[in-house]
């Protein structure tokens, strides 16, 4: 058995062996793999292998993520796409990469990772890999059509295809966000909204358009509420079956002054023959105030089919331990890879 750092330059294999465990889904796609590992503004994925005949039977993979910590930019990275071949389970493969990992993470002066791993990980990453368990992200929900969301989630739960609404909006201060004619705008907006000293990932515009608009695959919408010239929202949608159900993702949402325009914004997309409308923000944040204003309310957890967990892990003595906070973080949909 051979343990290697990838050099990137095998996509191909890297999807086969997901396809060991997944029989759909992005991760088993070239494209979004390469636009993942290679493209990222922020630096190439750092990836582990276990190869046993030059055959990879095990992945460890974190993408380099820049995050606005108070006042600075700190150098971090993501957990994601922790795979190991279902032969090969059970041989240690997830520590030993993982080790070498953030190994390597320290020598790059990547100074913490953070993930959002599922109730079968969770454990794993706290108890074998020096993970803290910081908290988990809260589900708020609007339910806009129950009856056919409740029919489609009982009798179509199979059908998980991706699908994709022009959500056409008329309201005076909401348009499409250009991130090339609005990028002083943008760029304005996001310096403002850092003044608010919350933990949370860079949107530098850079990322945003990587994130939002480079990705293969999904797409997304971005909006903005526009007041005198000046951004005071960006709001950013994604359409998508989840368990045979149309459900609306606002899979960012950012504000500098809680406006109403959210909530008519919100109720443009009721509209779209949608079932559900989703989001994850802070609960204590003016972005939740807007959402329980236009209708929203947070899924009880003993109701939410999977735990959003977040876990993390100090690799920089100059890391101080308040980023183990979890009040000081800003997270949403946007700052993983799931949505």
């Amino acid at each position: 058995m051979r343990f290697i750092r990838s050099d990137l330059s095998q996509i191909n294999e890297l999807a086969e062996l997901a396809r060991s465990t997944y029989d759909k889904g992005e991760i088993i796609n070239v494209k979004y793999l390469n636009w993942e590992y290679n493209s990222n503004p922020d630096g190439k994925a750092l990836v582990f292998l276990a190869n046993e005949e030059s055959k990879i039977v095990s992945q460890y993979v974190v993408v380099p993520r820049k995050y606005s910590i108070g006042n600075e930019i700190i150098n971090a990275s993501l957990s994601l796409n922790t795979i190991t071949h279902p032969a090969h389970r059970g041989k240690g493969y997830f520590t030993k990469l993982a080790e070498l990992t953030y190994s390597e993470c320290k020598k790059l002066n990547i100074d913490f990772t953070i993930g959002f791993p599922n109730k079968n990980s969770v454990s794993g990453f706290i108890n074998k890999l020096k993970f803290s368990g910081i908290g988990e992200l809260p589900l708020m929900l609007k339910v806009v059509n129950p009856f056919r969301a409740l029919y489609s989630f009982l009798f179509n739960s199979k059908v998980r295809d991706e699908y994709t609404y022009e959500f056409n909006i008329d309201l005076p201060k909401v348009s499409l966000l250009n991130l090339n004619s609005d990028l002083h705008k943008y760029n304005y907006f996001w310096s403002e909204f850092k003044k608010r000293n919350v933990y949370t990932t860079d949107r530098s515009a850079e990322f945003i358009h990587w994130r939002y608009i480079d990705i293969p695959i999904r797409r997304y919408q971005l909006f903005k509420i526009e007041k005198n010239g000046t951004i005071e929202t960006i709001l950013i949608l994604r359409s998508k079956n989840i368990f045979g159900v149309n459900c609306g993702i606002i899979v960012d949402l950012l504000t500098l002054k809680g406006n109403r325009e959210v909530g008519q914004l919100i109720d443009q997309l009721q509209k779209n023959k949608l079932d559900l409308i989703i989001s994850s923000v802070p609960l204590d944040s003016p972005e939740a105030q807007c959402l329980k204003s236009a209708g929203f309310f947070k899924v009880p957890k003993l109701f939410m089919l999977k735990k959003l967990n977040v876990v993390l892990r100090i690799h920089s003595n100059n890391i101080s331990s308040s980023i183990t906070d979890f009040k000081k973080w800003f997270l949403t949909f946007g700052d993983y890879d799931i949505f």
